[in-house]
């Protein structure tokens, strides 16, 4: 069960209960969270390229458009036709081509990571994780050593196996939108309804107490669109 509490007095994350199974004291209820590793691997990680594509694809498109319209108002619209009978549609399409290559040259860099989620009474978090992190595993994550040390020594309270570089939080009073993705075992979370801003992948042992934790946070308020909606039981299976 990935329900778990922490005990202030062992400084360590303990299984759910009235008092801590190691130094026998009293557990606060409202400290108890649902807490799991994953291993991730960039390249392989389709909502790491997700990320990515939703600044690059909009900035090349709007170089293009601006392109386009500067070549319209100085020469007009025959120069514009002009403009992509002589291959500029091409050549967006090779600019994107290297783009997608750098973007995977850039994954490869920065290697494995490992990722600790929590689900608390505050919100969902992810915690970024490195083991022994290179300035080149860094600086391929845009990050300085002095940005990472400084998150350091933030830290969450928690096991921390490796160098926190990394963190992403959202309140449950932000949550716009959230979608269950069941088939992958993930959690996807939207602030606004149409920005993805934080995405927990669990274990497979892990994933319907995570469900069902979201859930009971977010599905009665008005302001959250929850997808898919839960179904209610059976009148057959409720006898």
């Amino acid at each position: 069960m990935p329900l778990v509490n922490f005990c202030k007095k062992c400084k360590r994350e303990v299984p759910a209960g009235e008092t801590c199974p190691f130094c026998r004291g009293k557990l606060v209820k409202t400290n108890e969270h649902i807490a799991f590793w994953m291993e991730r691997v960039p390249a392989r990680d389709w909502f790491a390229w997700n990320q990515a594509l939703r600044v690059a694809l909009p900035a090349l498109l709007f170089a293009a458009l601006a392109i386009t319209l500067l070549e319209e108002r100085l020469s007009g619209g025959e120069a514009v036709q002009t403009l992509f009978l002589r291959g500029f549609f091409w050549v967006l399409m090779e600019a994107l081509g290297g783009m997608l290559l750098l973007m995977l040259g850039i994954f490869l860099l920065q290697g494995k990571e490992q990722i600790r989620f929590v689900l608390d009474k505050e919100g969902a978090h992810a915690f970024v994780h490195l083991q022994k992190p290179s300035r080149r595993r860094l600086y391929a994550r845009f990050i300085s050593f002095k940005a990472a040390e400084a998150l350091w020594e933030k830290k969450p309270e928690g096991p921390s196996p490796g160098t926190l570089i990394r963190r992403a939080d959202i309140r449950w009073a932000d949550v716009k939108k959230v979608r269950f993705w069941k088939e992958n075992r993930q959690l996807l979370f939207f602030n606004p309804g149409w920005w993805q801003v934080l995405v927990i992948a669990c274990p497979p042992a892990s994933y319907d107490d995570a469900e069902a934790y979201v859930r009971r946070k977010l599905e009665k308020s008005r302001k959250v669109k929850v997808l898919p909606k839960k179904q209610a039981a059976s009148p057959e299976k409720s006898k």
